[in-house]
Order: structure tokens, then sequence, then C-alpha cells
């Protein structure tokens, strides 16, 4: 028994088939690595924005401790003890002549003379001494009138750096009421 099956395949086939599998494999391929390149790039950008907030915060505490270190420590006429340079230190006199420090510049914080920290080296503060006004309301036009108050008013600048080297810029104007002599 010698039984042959003769098999016959169209003629007519060349492939066509395979290179539209591989067309459609392609595709797929390159939407696959377009969608990894943006997860990745996405990622990046959360971890910036993550770097960001952290610095901010950390601006932020230190703008706040800028703020109680006035409330606690300077007292009428405004001035700290000269003499002391941990007294000193991050403490200034506005110079109407240069304007204003120039906290934007990195070199600015990298001198510990002129900041201070709030126990933290990424939070670090200066407080500028602008001037002494009358206090808003305080002032009357009566001659017999006793002396109005007057508020001393400082520039607190903060910076705070992130882990990564993120940095964050902060001011705020803080005012100390002192009673009339």
């Amino acid at each position: 028994m010698n039984a042959h099956v003769n098999i016959r395949l169209p003629s007519s086939e060349n492939g066509a088939v395979l290179v539209i599998a591989l067309l459609v494999l392609m595709i797929i391929n390159m939407l696959a690595l377009s969608a990894m390149a943006r997860s990745k790039l996405q990622f990046l950008m959360a971890g910036n924005l993550q770097q960001q907030t952290e610095a901010l915060a950390r601006a932020e505490n230190a703008l706040f401790g800028g703020q109680q270190y006035i409330i606690n420590n300077i007292q009428p006429p405004a001035m700290p003890n000269p003499t002391d340079p941990a007294a000193v230190a991050g403490y200034v006199t506005f110079d109407p002549a240069t304007g204003n420090l120039n906290v934007e510049d990195p070199s600015f914080w990298n001198d510990s003379a002129n900041y201070r920290t709030t126990g933290d080296p990424n939070e670090k503060y200066t407080i500028e001494y602008i001037a002494n006004r009358p206090a808003l309301g305080g002032q009357s036009l009566s001659v017999n009138a006793s002396p109005a108050p007057t508020r001393n008013i400082y520039r607190v600048s903060s910076r705070g750096s992130s882990q990564k080297r993120a940095v964050r810029t902060l001011q705020a104007i803080a005012t100390l009421e002192q009673a009339p002599n």
C-alpha cells in the first residue's frame, strides 16, 4: 500500500500575510515605546514637583522661623546686640543706596554671616531692618496727645532647598510695634 497524497498550494500566495503581520507588530511596538517614554517623562515631572514642594515647605518654615525670631528676640529699638556675632548673623539694615538684598543670588546664601537657620541647614532666613514708622492710625492731631506708637518694619527673606537641590526663595514683611516713650 503505497498511498501518495499530493497537496497543491495555490500559486498566488507570496507571503502577504507575513508582511502585514510584521507591519502591525511594528506599529504596536512603536506605540508601546511612545507610551513608555511618556510615562518616564511624567515620572520625572512628578519627582521634580515633589522636590519643588519640599523646597517650598522648607522656605515657608524658614520664613516662619524668621518671623518668630523677630517676635521672641528683637526688642525695640530694633537692633540686636552688635557685639554678639551670633545675634547679628542674618540680620542686616536696609541700605537705600544699594537697594534690596540680592537673596536670589546663590552666593548670598553661601556666607553663613548672611543668614540664620531654623536648625535644619536646608532652611535659611535673613532679617532686614527697613525702617521705623508711625503705626497706622497712631498719629494724633491733638496738641496734648501722647506720642503715637511706632512700628519697626522688617523684611524676612527665606530660602528652602530639597535633598536634590531644588530651591525656593520667599519674602515677607513683618512689623513689630513699639510703645511710645
